[in-house]
């Protein structure tokens, strides 16, 4: 099966659902071995919300990183079409910066080394993402594949972030997945 037309919402619900499993159901090859209670975007606009901890926030929003939303993983996509395939969208291209903030740089890094050793093939886990059909439909209508190297970087800003230490503890995971 093949996905036949590029539907953002729909790829990138497929992705926060991928890195969603992996918080969910962790690969035990590395080290995880205690799952992640998942929140979203409407628990975090949530004020009177409170996470049961371990937790993290797996969002696909430009949500601003405040101290009590955090630990959270920001799916940031962006989306390029092969100007030469005809007849469907397959063999698009997703480039994706997963944006995990920590309490400490110690959940920085383990979320971006798990994420990044996942994604990179390096665990018992698939480094596919299976795209769904419609976001009402998560059954599989395609996949999409790591097409590049899995890479880490530590991005630096200044700010009342950066003086209160957020902005520190900041770590983006980058790749291309290649959509089938």
């Amino acid at each position: 099966m093949s996905v036949q037309f590029l539907d953002l919402r729909v790829i990138r619900a497929s992705i926060v659902d991928s890195v969603k499993s992996h918080f969910e159901s962790p690969p035990t090859a590395i080290g995880w071995s205690q799952p992640y209670n998942v929140y979203d975007i409407i628990d975090m606009a949530n004020e009177s919300f409170v996470p049961t901890k371990p937790f993290v926030y797996i969002v696909s929003a430009h949500a601003e990183p405040t101290p009590s939303r955090i630990p959270m993983v920001v799916i940031d996509p962006r989306f390029q079409t092969d100007p030469y395939q005809l007849g469907s969208r397959a063999g698009a291209n997703v480039d994706i910066n997963l944006h995990c903030w920590g309490r400490t740089r110690a959940e920085r890094d383990d979320f971006a080394t798990m994420l990044m050793n996942v994604y990179a093939g390096n665990t018992e886990r698939t480094s596919k993402v299976s795209i769904w059909t419609s976001l009402q439909d998560p059954t599989e209508a395609g996949e999409a594949w790591v097409n590049s190297d899995v890479i880490v970087s530590f991005a630096t800003a200044g700010g009342a972030l950066s003086e209160e230490g957020t902005l520190r503890n900041w770590a983006i995971v980058s790749f291309r997945l290649k959509i089938k």
